[in-house]
């Protein structure tokens, strides 16, 4: 699987549909890899509604944080209305959610929505390392990880640049 950001000329992140329609010909054109694309504003002013229009690309997964989070830069800001919307548009258009989980809140609010209905079993769920406003690279951390992860939840850790390793 590929995690996919896309930039603009400038090479500023960028939230640009025919950008990522783009890179998903591109990548399919030349692999049969899954493919994940960003729903993030981080560092991109793209309205809500841009955001789930992406779903109609209809890539294998995309990536989804289920609270805001806070950062210096101003963070990722989603909405409750915002994250049962594009959950109903990854469910429209065949689209697994990647749900990236920064902190303990985020993974009780992703509980919450499935006791809701709004998440299925098997989600797949990506904690995201050494990023601001998330949690530090440390044992304690990912010894919470260890034992927090729900039963039948699919998951994966990935470190944010220098915390890879």
């Amino acid at each position: 699987m590929v995690h996919v950001h896309v930039r603009d000329k400038n090479e500023s992140p960028s939230m640009d549909a025919s950008l990522y329609k783009e890179v998903l010909a591109g990548i399919r054109e030349k692999s049969d890899i899954l493919v994940c694309i960003s729903t993030s504003n981080h560092l991109v002013d793209v309205s809500d509604k841009e955001r789930i229009r992406l779903m109609e690309l209809k890539p294998d997964l995309a990536s989804i944080e289920v609270t805001s989070l806070k950062r210096p830069d101003g963070g990722i800001k989603n909405t409750k209305k915002f994250v049962i919307d594009i959950l109903q548009a990854m469910k429209q258009y065949e689209v697994k959610p990647e749900f990236e989980i920064f902190n303990p809140t985020m993974l009780k609010e992703l509980m919450r929505l499935k006791e809701l209905g709004f998440i299925e079993d098997n989600a797949f769920i990506q904690f995201i390392i050494g990023s601001i406003g998330g949690m530090k690279p440390d044992y304690k951390n990912i010894q919470w990880i260890l034992d927090s992860v729900p039963k039948g939840f699919t998951w994966s850790a990935a470190g944010i640049a220098g915390m890879q390793l």
